[in-house]
């Protein structure tokens, strides 16, 4: 379990990870940019776009992987 003072720090991370300046809206005229991981344990994704030679993430994807899928 995390203490409560960890808890707050993970709530603050997440709001920086989803507004501006590091989120942004996407721009359907430049190029996007998909980057994938994945592990035994489940696997995410970032799509983002580059604005002024920054790279912003504009959705996020992450997913567990069931019982099942881990046999695989």
């Amino acid at each position: 379990p995390l203490s409560e003072e960890a808890k707050e720090a993970v709530k603050i991370i997440k709001e920086k990870l989803v507004s501006y300046p590091t989120f942004r809206h996407p721009d359907f005229s430049k190029p996007f940019l998909l980057e994938t991981d994945g592990s035994k344990y489940g696997f995410g994704a970032i799509l983002m776009q580059e604005h002024d030679s920054v790279r912003h993430p504009v959705a996020f994807a992450s997913s567990g992987l069931t019982p099942a899928q881990k046999k695989r």
